[in-house]
């Protein structure tokens, strides 16, 4: 399947001009060859009236409607533009879309730079950004669910801090033509071991979905490195109300065998496992 360029904007709140502080709180993607634009904007306002105290939630609510009505009407002119290709000139990235419905100016609304990559799911990559860099920010300040550090923290750090296993654990950063990630807990016996801890601990089951695809894609990439790792998933459960995503999700990250899942329930395995390779690979 074809990969497509795409470009992506944040949509940035701007509470005191001056201080310079700002909260990222929508994203724009524009993928021009299948003529695909996305915009999606944060819902929930915990974060931004904890970080900016007197903020208007309720006008702000609002705002976030009408700019998903106004988006979804210019995605639908240039979904049509495929049918009708001289109705529109084509922009050249997804900030020159934005400022057609936020104008640059100096008020509390302002655009990011453009930054864009290549995927074969552009509508996907969009949930993906929008999770990473403006949900889970929300999110990670409520006790509801446990987050990647927690699930570290809780269930699998107990395995690299073993005396044995200890010393031979390091960062590492993994390198492909199209992707970039440095894994946290890392080891080299002829090829690199390395471990990330993903919580799909979520209340909203969609983000379940849209963590497992985006793993999924970073593993893909990862593994076209010149140094190709082995690389480890260290699963945090879902809620049992969300079993079948999560499910869904494992079925996901299999599919391309590219990566070994490690569960809950296998973590005190885990971790004689890791402490018995360790030892064997030690002169």
């Amino acid at each position: 399947m074809s990969k497509h360029a795409y470009s992506y904007s944040f949509l940035r709140y701007h509470h005191d001009p001056i201080s310079g502080e700002f909260g990222n709180v929508g994203i724009i993607l524009w993928a021009p060859s299948i003529q695909f634009l996305g915009f999606r904007g944060c819902k929930k306002y915990r974060r931004l009236s904890q970080f900016f105290g007197k903020f208007a939630s309720d006008d702000f609510s609002g705002l976030i409607k009408r700019l998903d009505t106004n988006f979804a009407k210019l995605a639908k002119e240039y979904a049509d533009q495929a049918y009708l290709p001289t109705v529109i000139k084509e922009p050249k990235s997804a900030r020159d879309l934005a400022t057609m419905i936020i104008p640059e100016d100096d008020g509390a609304l302002r655009w990011s730079p453009s930054h864009g990559g290549l995927s074969e799911h552009p509508e996907v990559e969009l949930e993906a950004i929008f999770e990473q860099f403006i949900s889970s920010k929300n999110e990670s300040i409520s006790s509801s669910r446990r987050d990647d550090k927690a699930v570290f923290e809780t269930l699998y750090k107990k395995a690299f801090v073993q005396e044995d296993v200890k010393p031979f654990i390091q960062s590492h950063v993994v390198k492909s033509p199209l992707a970039g990630y440095e894994f946290h807990q890392a080891w080299k016996n002829g090829v690199w071991n390395v471990y990330e801890p993903l919580s799909f601990d979520y209340t909203d089951a969609e983000r379940i979905d849209v963590k497992a695809f985006r793993w999924d894609s970073m593993a893909r990439h990862l593994m076209e490195s010149d140094d190709p790792p082995n690389i480890h998933l260290l699963l945090g459960n879902a809620k049992d109300e969300h079993r079948r995503h999560f499910d869904k999700a494992k079925d996901i990250l299999w599919s391309s065998r590219k990566v070994t899942l490690i569960e809950e329930d296998e973590a005190n395995d885990f971790a004689q496992d890791l402490r018995g390779k360790i030892l064997a690979a030690t002169p």
